[in-house]
């Protein structure tokens, strides 16, 4: 479980990024200087390659123009690769933010009501739950997001 207080509010930028090896991918960030700020100190990897050598790329909306089949599949191809891409980098952000948040072991529950009520400091944290303490915590307004296995890493522990 990963308590998500934190990232409630926050406005996200998309940009369309490419590596030194020519893979396109998205990048999510808070602004442009964020992007700028990662970018400059190398933080940003491709999500294929983990090259950290990115650049940001124009990007515009999809145009429905007339052309024929051979051009339509490429772009089919091509929006699919993307989205291919696309979906790497949100399961890498993903682990990013749930390898971040701190481990409160057993006493997720325990922690969650003492964030909800001020009386512990305002984090993101992960741990375990029963079933029935989940639904408890969300019977009193605490969000919590279960961690699908596809997510969890042995470097996330």
């Amino acid at each position: 479980m990963i308590n998500i207080n934190k990232f409630k509010n926050m406005a996200i930028k998309v940009f369309d990024l490419q590596c030194n090896n020519k893979h396109v991918f998205e990048g999510w960030f808070n602004s442009h200087n964020d992007y700028e700020e990662q970018n400059s100190h190398r933080m940003i990897e491709c999500p294929i390659c983990s090259s950290s050598i990115i650049t940001k790329r124009l990007s515009s909306p999809y145009i429905n123009n007339k052309s024929n089949n051979t051009e339509r599949t490429k772009s089919t191809e091509s929006q699919k690769d993307i989205i291919e891409l696309t979906q790497a980098q949100i399961i890498k952000n993903l682990r990013d933010i749930i390898k971040k948040a701190e481990d409160v072991g057993n006493d997720f529950a325990k922690e969650a009501r003492l964030i909800q009520t001020g009386e512990s400091e305002k984090r993101s944290i992960k741990g375990t739950i029963s079933q029935d303490e989940m639904q408890k915590l969300e019977e009193d307004g605490i969000e919590i997001i279960p961690i699908p296995n596809f997510l969890k890493k042995d470097s996330l522990q």
